[in-house]
C-alpha cells in the first residue's frame, strides 16, 4: 500500500478506499470501485487513472477557477474510480458519490434515447397510442408535421413541411443557435419562454419565432426542439415524458437517485447547492412547476454513482451490463451517437478533429481516439459526460458552479490521456482560464456612444410587445416626476446591484425592465450609439442569497444582444432585437433586406 499525504486547502479531496459492489448502495456491476476522498492511495490496480498527481492537478484547477464542489467519475477496464472534491453546501458538507446535480444539457441524451425507445415500441407493436391514420411508420425520418398535424406550424414553410425528427434533434431545424466567440456570444430564442409556460405553449409559439437559417442549412443548437421532442413523447405515450424516461431508462438501470423533480431531490438531502462562476450562491434554478417544460432539454437530476450506470450502458451500446437487458435498442443507439451534422467545421487544436452532432451527443476524435460527449450548463451548474466506445472509457464531470465548461474539458482530456497513456496538450492556456472565470456584474462592459439618440431619452421607455416573446415595460432611471410603482421597484432593484458593482458606474443612457423568463429575471439596455442599445438579460438578487445578503447581479458573459429602435413621425414605433445568432453568418432575412423590422431576429412593437 502506497501512502501519500495530500494538502487540499478549501476544496479538499477527502479519502481513498478500494471497495467492491457488494451492497445495495454500490454499483451493481460486480466490478471494483475506487473512491477518492482523504490522503491515501491504494495501488491495488496498476492502471489507476485518478492518481494522487491527477487529484492534485484537479484540486489546483478547481481552486484556481473557483469551483466549490466537484464530482468526477472514470470508468475504465471494467472498474469505476471516483474523485470527490470540495463541498456541496455553504455549511461545508462534502460532495460525495451520491450528491445530486442537475445535468443541464447532458439531459438531451436521455430525451434522444427515449425517442428511440418509443420508435422501437411502435416498430414492435408495443405502443399504447395509435399514430395518425395517414402515418404508417414512426422513425427518425418521420416528418414532425405528420406527428403533430394540429400543432406544428413553423414560420418558414419549407421547414414546416419537411423537418424530420432527426432534423429537430440534430439541431438542423434552422432555429437560432448559441455561439461563444472571443468571449462574447449570441442568444437562441431561449428568452421567448417564461417559468410558467408549458410544452403546449412552446409548440404553439414556434409559429411566431423567426428562423435564422433554412432547414438543414447550418447546424444551429437550441433548446426548443428538445422541448418539442418531450411533447412528442408525451403525446404518443399518453403519459408525461418524465414518467416515460423514468420507467424506461432510470428504473431498468437502477438509477434510484435520478429524478426530474427538484422537490424529490431536495427531500433526499443530497442535492448540491449552486454557485455563480464568480462565487455567489444562487437558488436551484428550476422549480417543480417547470419540470415538464425543461425536462427534455435540461432537467435530469443525477449523481456520479447513478451516471456510472448510464455511461456503462452507453459503453455497452445500450445494453445494461449488469442484467444484459437492452435498454436503448441497437438501432436507436446507433442513430443518436452517429454524427448527422457538422457542428465545428475546423479543428480547434492539433489534438482534436472537427466535430459532429448526433442527437443528444457530440462526436469527435481526441489524440486519435473517438470521443462521444455532451456538455451541460445552467446557472450554478457545469457538467460533461463523455465516453470512448472503442476504448471502454467513460468520464463524468459535475461542477456546482456555472461557466466551467473549460474546466470540465481539461479534466476530461487529462483523464483520457492518463487512462490511455497518450500525450497531447496538457493545460488550459491563460486566455481560456481568464475567460472561464471573469463574468458577473463586476465585468460589465462600458459603452462610450459617439452618436446621440434621435429623440430625448424620455421617448424610449414604455411597454413593448412581441407575439413570440411577450410583453415588458422599460423604465428610465433619469425620468423626472412621478413614476409607476412598477418602475420604482425595478429601478430600486437595479440600483441595489449597481451600488455595489466593482466597475465604474456606466454614464450612458440606460433602460430597465422586470421580465420573468426561465433563464433571467430582468433586462438592462445600455445606449451604444444612435438608436442602438446593448441588451443584457440578467438575474438580480437585491437582497443577496444564502449567507451573503449583499446585492449582486448574475449576467452571463455571452448574454448580450442589440436593440435597434425605429423612430417614425417623431416617435418610437418599436425596436428590433438582433443577436440571437452569432454575427459571422448572415441570416436569410438580412440577405433579403427591408430594414430593421424585417431583418431583426425579433421585432417588438411599442404599445
Amino acid at each position: 500500500m502506497l501512502q501519500k499525504g495530500l494538502s487540499f486547502g478549501i476544496l479538499g479531496l477527502a479519502w481513498l478506499v478500494t471497495c467492491f459492489a457488494t451492497n445495495s448502495n454500490s454499483l451493481q456491476h460486480g466490478s471494483d470501485q475506487l473512491v477518492f476522498t482523504s490522503g491515501a492511495f491504494s495501488d491495488a490496480h496498476s492502471d489507476v487513472v485518478i492518481t494522487p498527481d491527477f487529484s492534485t492537478y484537479v484540486e489546483e484547477l478547481l481552486k484556481k477557477e473557483g469551483v466549490p464542489g466537484y464530482a468526477l467519475g472514470v470508468i475504465h477496464a471494467g472498474r469505476s474510480e471516483y474523485g470527490m472534491f470540495g463541498n456541496r453546501t455553504e455549511d461545508g458538507e462534502p460532495v460525495d458519490v451520491d450528491t445530486l446535480f442537475d445535468l443541464a444539457s447532458c439531459s438531451k441524451a436521455f430525451l434522444a434515447a427515449s425517442m428511440g425507445i418509443l420508435m422501437d415500441d411502435y416498430a414492435h407493436n408495443r405502443n399504447s397510442t395509435p399514430l395518425p391514420t395517414d402515418l404508417a411508420t414512426f422513425d427518425w425520418d418521420t416528418k414532425v408535421k405528420d406527428l403533430l398535424p394540429n400543432e406544428w406550424n413553423l414560420m418558414e414553410k419549407w421547414a414546416n413541411e419537411k423537418a424530420s425528427v432527426k432534423d429537430m434533434l440534430s439541431h438542423m431545424s434552422g432555429m437560432p443557435r448559441l455561439v461563444l466567440t472571443k468571449g462574447s456570444g449570441a442568444f437562441r430564442h431561449d428568452l421567448s419562454y417564461g417559468r410558467n409556460d408549458t410544452l403546449d405553449d412552446i409548440v404553439t409559439n414556434l409559429q411566431h419565432l423567426r428562423p435564422a437559417f433554412e432547414l438543414r442549412e447550418r447546424w444551429s443548437y437550441n433548446n426548443q426542439m428538445y422541448m418539442v421532442g418531450a411533447y412528442i413523447v408525451t403525446k404518443y405515450t399518453n403519459d408525461s415524458y418524465t414518467t416515460f424516461a423514468s420507467n424506461r431508462i432510470f428504473k431498468p438501470l437502477n438509477m434510484t437517485s435520478t429524478t426530474f423533480s427538484p422537490n424529490k431531490a431536495f427531500a433526499s438531502g443530497k442535492l448540491t447547492q449552486m454557485w455563480t462562476g464568480f462565487g455567489r450562491r444562487i437558488p436551484f434554478w428550476f422549480t417543480e412547476e417547470n419540470v415538464e417544460l425543461n425536462a427534455g432539454a435540461g432537467g435530469v437530476i443525477s449523481s456520479v454513482a447513478d451516471l456510472d450506470k448510464w455511461v456503462r450502458t452507453m459503453l455497452n451500446a445500450g445494453v445494461n451490463p449488469s442484467t444484459n437487458a437492452t435498454v436503448i435498442p441497437h438501432a436507436a443507439f446507433d442513430a443518436v451517437t452517429t454524427a448527422h451534422a457538422v457542428s465545428v467545421g475546423k479543428s480547434p487544436s492539433p489534438d482534436e478533429s472537427i466535430e459532429g452532432y448526433g442527437m443528444g451527443w457530440f462526436r469527435q476524435s481526441y489524440l486519435g481516439r473517438e470521443v462521444i460527449s455532451h456538455d451541460g450548463s445552467i446557472p450554478g451548474i457545469s457538467t460533461r459526460i463523455a465516453f470512448l466506445p472503442s476504448d471502454g472509457l467513460g468520464i463524468i464531470t459535475l461542477a456546482n458552479a456555472d461557466n466551467k465548461a473549460k474546466v470540465n474539458g481539461e479534466v476530461v482530456k487529462k483523464a483520457i490521456r492518463e487512462a490511455l497513456g497518450l500525450h497531447g496538450k496538457k493545460s488550459m492556456n491563460k486566455s481560456q482560464a481568464a475567460s472561464s472565470t471573469k463574468h458577473g456584474n463586476h465585468v460589465r462592459s462600458q459603452n462610450n456612444p459617439s452618436t446621440a439618440l434621435s429623440l430625448p431619452i424620455a421617448n424610449y421607455p414604455g411597454t413593448y410587445t412581441s407575439k413570440g416573446y411577450g410583453t415588458f415595460t422599460l423604465c428610465d432611471a433619469s425620468a423626472s416626476g412621478k413614476i409607476s410603482s412598477y418602475c420604482a421597484q425595478v429601478l430600486s432593484d437595479f440600483n441595489a446591484v449597481d451600488s455595489v458593482t466593482t466597475t465604474p458606474r456606466n454614464t450612458s443612457h440606460q433602460l430597465f425592465a422586470a421580465w420573468s423568463r426561465l433563464w433571467s429575471s430582468h433586462i438592462r439596455l445600455v445606449h451604444s450609439g444612435g438608436d442602438r442599445f446593448n441588451i443584457s438579460p440578467t438575474s438580480l438578487f437585491p437582497d443577496g442569497y444564502g449567507r451573503n445578503r449583499s446585492a449582486f447581479e448574475k449576467t452571463e458573459p455571452f448574454n448580450s444582444a442589440m436593440a435597434e429602435f425605429v423612430v417614425k413621425d417623431g416617435g418610437v414605433v418599436g425596436f428590433g432585437w438582433v443577436g440571437t445568432v452569432d454575427d459571422t453568418p448572415i441570416t436569410k432575412r438580412q440577405r433579403q433586406g427591408g430594414g430593421v423590422q424585417s431583418e431583426a431576429d425579433v421585432w417588438f412593437d411599442k404599445i
